[in-house]
């Protein structure tokens, strides 16, 4: 997958390439539709374990965030930071990159009942009056483990104990992928207290 090329401001920047070739560090982000972006301190879950990737890099490296091209959410949330942190890198002359894994939600797998197919409202999933439900179970298995772009390491958002990205880290977890999962617990009522930032739980791979 292509990487994206310096931004129209990086000619204004005189920036000391390294000769040497730099390595390439793949991210996998993975997490809950339904992560509250709007409250505060969830935001920075995320972006505090993004920005401590990028900040173990050097010149000449390249960062490569990888996640599910999800509208809302964790998916939103990494790819808000890519495009806040582009200048960041370039500056420090690291490359960093996007790469998306949207879902098929327009067409089913040949095991899918066609009256299984749910009306598509809020025009979130696909272009389509419909969508296949099971798109997002199906793409899932490619964020963390794609076969032709292999990912040093998994980050996974877990709402409620979220069965998408829990399947993800158990798919991670089989092709012995590193990974390092937030567990995060919020009553379900919309305006009910969340859990603070300080209580997500955080694991990392045994």
């Amino acid at each position: 997958m292509p990487v994206q090329s310096p931004p129209s401001w990086a000619s204004d920047y005189t920036i000391r390439r390294p000769r040497r070739p730099g390595r390439i560090r793949r991210i996998a982000v993975s997490g809950s539709s339904t992560w509250p972006m709007r409250l505060p301190g969830w935001r920075e879950i995320v972006t505090d374990a993004l920005d401590d990737q990028l900040r173990r890099l050097t010149a000449g490296d390249t960062l490569i965030i990888r996640h599910g091209d999800a509208s809302k959410g964790v998916d939103r949330i990494a790819s808000q930071w890519v495009e806040a942190n582009l200048k960041v890198a370039f500056l420090a002359g690291i490359t960093l990159a996007e790469e998306t894994v949207p879902a098929d939600w327009e067409h089913c797998a040949p095991t899918c009942r066609p009256e299984h197919r749910r009306v598509n409202a809020k025009g979130i999933r696909g272009a389509g009056k419909t969508f296949c439900p099971s798109a997002g179970h199906r793409r899932n298995p490619d964020i963390p483990t794609h076969p032709d772009y292999p990912v040093d390491l998994l980050l996974a958002f877990c709402l409620n104990n979220s069965p998408g990205t829990s399947k993800t880290v158990e798919y991670a977890r089989r092709a012995e992928v590193n990974h390092r999962t937030w567990h995060a617990y919020r009553k379900p009522k919309p305006r009910a207290a969340a859990v603070p930032a300080a209580a997500v739980g955080v694991r990392d791979a045994a």
